[in-house]
C-alpha cells in the first residue's frame, strides 16, 4: 500500500464513494485483467475496493472524483497496486527513470 493510501484524504474519499458506487454495481472491474480470475464486471455481491482509473496513476496531483475512481475486485486491485509497486522499485533501483544512460553502479568506469 502505498503512502498516499494510507492519508486521512484516501480514506475519507473512500467511505464516501463507496456507497455511491455501489448502487451503481455491476460495473465494470478497473483493474480488469490485473488477476487470472476476473470476470470483467464488478457485482454488489463480491469482494470490491474503490480503484483508481489508469489515467489518475499519470497525474497523482489530480483532485480525488468519482471519475477518477471506480470498482475493482479485490485481487485485481491488489495486483495491479503490486505491479505498479514492483515497477517503481525497479526504476528507483535502476537509478530512476531518467538516469538510463548514467552508470548503474560502482565508479561507473
Amino acid at each position: 500500500m502505498s503512502e498516499f493510501h494510507r492519508t486521512s484524504k484516501w480514506g475519507t474519499f473512500t467511505r464516501k464513494a463507496r456507497p455511491i458506487i455501489k448502487a451503481q454495481l455491476p460495473l465494470p472491474c478497473v483493474n480488469a485483467g490485473a488477476h487470472p480470475t476476473c470476470t470483467g464486471a464488478v457485482y454488489p455481491d463480491q469482494v470490491w475496493h474503490v480503484g483508481h482509473i489508469r489515467s489518475h496513476h499519470l497525474d497523482p496531483l489530480a483532485p480525488l472524483t468519482l471519475q477518477s475512481v471506480g470498482p475493482s475486485h479485490a485481487k485485481c486491485n491488489t495486483r495491479a497496486g503490486s505491479v505498479e509497486g514492483g515497477k517503481k522499485a525497479q526504476r528507483i533501483r535502476r537509478g530512476g527513470a531518467d538516469d538510463k544512460r548514467l552508470p548503474r553502479g560502482g565508479s561507473g568506469w
